[in-house]
């Protein structure tokens, strides 16, 4: 055996680097100029997230106030976005699976387009990954605050049920129920979950320091309106002058 045969055996092999990828989210946090962050189904549960929606409003990323589930009086009163660095709804890219999906069929605040997030049943999601910086030149003009990537599970296991009830007292009692699940029939794989949620309100009337009276006790002909927070006690309404006048005895200067 020559001296250059031993050395052929002796090179290595030169190892090239596979960044293995659902989306054209890389997967290798640490490479390029804009980072990734993830979330993890273990973090949503450790954390005691509800859904996809309270896991990514709880981000730095995610700023400024967005019309959520728990706002009757919004176009989209059962729906939930998110809006990466206050730029709206429609600036923040939702994906599944590294793929586009159906925006809500009504638009949010009555003038743009968006993803509900509270269609994703929350079991089955594997993880969320978020491109913290803009990408319009990849995705569009619908990607300029970010992206966002839900990574769904390719199988459980086997079947998963779970209830979650909370309360308090006088109002804002919540309940969750889960079910999901998966089966694979010959080259068919199936993985499926339902989620159910519910939460009652809190009226103003269930708080001392919020509810108030419409008649006093010892004066049944008078009615009250608001409370002043400094004193405890009740603001007449005082007639239609009232109205018209100064809050809790302010004057003009």
């Amino acid at each position: 055996e020559t001296v250059e045969q031993t050395q052929n055996q002796a090179k290595p092999d030169k190892v090239v680097r596979v960044a293995v990828t659902g989306s054209r989210i890389s997967k290798a946090q640490k490479d390029g100029p804009t980072s990734v962050t993830v979330i993890t189904a273990a973090d949503i549960e450790k954390q005691g997230f509800s859904n996809a929606f309270d896991a990514l409003n709880n981000l730095t990323q995610n700023t400024g106030f967005v019309q959520g589930a728990d706002y009757g009086n919004t176009f989209t009163p059962a729906a939930n976005a998110i809006s990466l660095r206050g730029l709206g709804p429609n600036h923040t890219l939702t994906l599944i699976n590294g793929h586009r999906v159906a925006d809500y069929p009504v638009p949010y605040d009555g003038s743009v387009n968006f993803v509900n997030l509270a269609n994703i049943p929350t079991a089955i999601i594997d993880r969320i990954e978020i491109l913290n910086g803009g990408a319009s030149a990849i995705y569009g003009s619908d990607a300029i605050a970010g992206v966002v990537n839900i990574i769904l599970k390719k199988k459980t296991d086997g079947t998963q049920f779970n209830i979650k009830a909370g309360g308090t007292k006088k109002g804002g009692e919540n309940l969750r129920l889960q079910l999901s699940g998966s089966k694979t029939l010959d080259k068919l794989s199936l993985v499926y979950g339902v989620e159910l949620s519910g939460r009652e309100p809190i009226w103003a009337a269930d708080r001392d320091f919020m509810k108030s009276r419409t008649r006093l006790g010892e004066k049944p002909d008078t009615i009250v309106g608001r409370k002043n927070a400094d004193t405890g006690k009740y603001l007449s309404i005082g007639g239609c002058q009232a109205f018209n006048g100064l809050f809790n005895g302010s004057v003009n200067n």
